[in-house]
């Protein structure tokens, strides 16, 4: 009895419709997976800015003296500081760089007391961090930081402007 030897292997048909599957599955994870890597880009941001506020509020409870979180250009979207004195150039304690994502405040500098408290201003400062191309109404892509009088920091999600 002479019959057809199965070799073993794939064939054509079989490896090109792995192949389509593979592309279907890539296709539809790859534009997701690039969403997450922006959103904990701008979440990694967001908290590098909340630790800044931290640190500047506990060196002015442990100097005894007001320590001040400033923008180091135009606004925060160039890099802040924490520093006693003036400004960055005087007696600077850390420095942070530009961001890669967009910062939008109504306020350039916060100086906390030797209490761990804000000196002056409202009642909340507010700080928006978002992608660099968020689209309007885009939802949660936006961190929105709330220093409070009492020095308090709280972290929120918002859709963007």
């Amino acid at each position: 009895m002479y019959g057809r030897e199965r070799s073993s292997g794939f064939t054509m048909i079989e490896l090109l419709i792995t192949m389509a599957i593979m592309a279907i599955i890539l296709g539809l994870v790859v534009p997701s997976f690039q969403g997450i890597i922006r959103s904990n880009q701008v979440t990694t941001e967001a908290n590098a800015f909340m630790s800044a506020v931290q640190l500047a509020r506990s060196e002015a409870v442990k100097r005894g003296n007001d320590v001040s979180l400033s923008a180091d250009g135009a606004g925060f979207g160039d890099g802040w500081c924490v520093h006693t004195g003036a400004n960055c150039a005087a007696d600077l304690i850390r420095e942070f760089d530009e961001p890669s994502s967009d910062f939008a405040a109504g306020f350039t500098s916060v100086t906390f007391n030797r209490r761990g408290e804000r000196d002056t201003g409202p009642a909340m400062l507010q700080v928006q961090v978002r992608p660099a191309d968020c689209d309007a109404g885009e939802a949660g892509a936006e961190r929105e930081i709330s220093i409070l009088v009492s020095g308090q920091v709280r972290m929120g999600r918002n859709d963007c402007p």
